[in-house]
């Protein structure tokens, strides 16, 4: 599951990577539109690929792989686990939610303004 996860992760950054401006030989309005490309795909998987959430996947495939080797008598230690790695992932999906709407959210609003005034002139 890990090995798994691990490709997930590594298919998301390589999705993002995609989108992201490089090219600086194009014209300032192709170079708007591709970045507003990009924080559409940032903005849209905020949930799925953020630095945040890779911990909290991890903890609870390590929390789940501890159960399947049946181990007795450590269950209490399993829940709090298993609990805290609920609570974590809980924060990370609040935290990516305010991150959009502080970072990602202003940053296009300004690209979308500069691409109607560019469009304009």
């Amino acid at each position: 599951m890990i090995i798994g996860y691990a490709l997930f992760v590594a298919i998301q950054l390589r999705n993002a990577k995609k989108h992201k401006p490089g090219a600086f030989t194009e014209t300032y309005l192709e170079y708007l539109h591709q970045t507003r490309n990009y924080l559409l795909v940032s903005k849209a998987a905020a949930g799925q690929r953020t630095i945040l959430v890779y911990p909290a996947g991890y903890g609870h495939l390590r929390c789940y792989s501890f159960m399947g080797f049946g181990v007795t008598g450590r269950l209490k230690p399993i829940l709090k686990m298993a609990l805290m790695n609920v609570v974590l992932a809980i924060v990370t999906y609040f935290l990516n939610k305010r991150g959009v709407k502080k970072e990602i959210i202003p940053r296009l609003a300004k690209v979308d303004e500069l691409i109607n005034v560019m469009e304009k002139a």
